[in-house]
């Protein structure tokens, strides 16, 4: 194992990974059927880095906040429904 590991390291060092795809560029894909675009259940490019594995600071942040927001209703609904 590698001591010199950096989980923050891009692979062109532009910064932190991708929250979506946690740097590893691409995403499972559950479409399926007949107009699947990763053919059945496959993987294809994160739709927020692009497959980049880094996605810029403000697009980050814009996806971590509705990440939260979803939560946060998430979370209410699921205390009505208790």
């Amino acid at each position: 194992m590698n001591d010199d590991y950096d989980p923050y390291d891009g692979d062109d060092g532009e910064g932190p990974p991708c929250p979506r795809c946690d740097g590893h560029r691409t995403v499972n894909c559950y479409c399926g059927g007949d107009f699947c675009i990763c053919q059945n259940y496959g993987e294809k490019d994160c739709p927020l880095c692009f497959g980049d594995g880094v996605a810029s600071p403000e697009r980050a942040e814009r996806y971590l906040q509705s990440e939260r927001e979803m939560a946060a209703v998430m979370r209410k609904s699921l205390a009505e429904d208790a």
